[in-house]
C-alpha cells in the first residue's frame, strides 16, 4: 500500500513541474499529411511517428480505414470545391457578357 503512495506522490509531482518546452522547428510532413516536429527532436512527436509507422507497417485495418475515410473527406471537399469554381466561372462569363452590352450601350449614346 505504501508503494501505491509513493507512486501517488511521484505522480503529483510530474504535475507540479512546468511544461515541457518544445523545439521551435515544426515542419509540414507531406507524405504523412501532417505537422509536425523535426525528428529527433521532440519525444511526443517521434512516440507518434514511430506509433504511425507501426500501424502502417502492420497494415491494420483501422488504421487503413481511418486513413479512407479521411480521403472520402478530402474528395468531398474537392468535388464542393471543384463544383464553387465552375459556379463562379459561369458567373464570372455571366458578368463580361453584361459588361459587353452595357459597353455597347454607352458606345451608342
Amino acid at each position: 500500500m505504501s508503494n501505491k503512495n509513493t507512486q501517488r506522490n511521484d505522480h503529483m509531482e510530474e504535475d507540479n513541474r512546468p511544461p515541457p518546452q518544445f523545439p521551435d522547428n515544426w515542419v509540414y510532413a507531406q507524405e504523412l499529411d501532417l505537422v509536425i516536429h523535426m525528428p529527433g527532436s521532440c519525444k511526443q512527436c517521434d512516440e507518434f511517428l514511430s506509433h504511425l509507422m507501426l500501424a502502417s507497417v502492420q497494415c491494420l485495418w483501422s488504421y487503413r480505414e481511418a486513413l479512407m475515410e479521411r480521403a472520402d473527406n478530402l474528395n468531398t471537399k474537392l468535388r464542393y470545391a471543384n463544383q464553387r469554381i465552375g459556379e463562379f466561372k459561369d458567373k464570372e462569363n455571366e458578368l463580361h457578357c453584361q459588361l459587353r452590352i452595357v459597353r455597347r450601350e454607352a458606345n451608342d449614346l
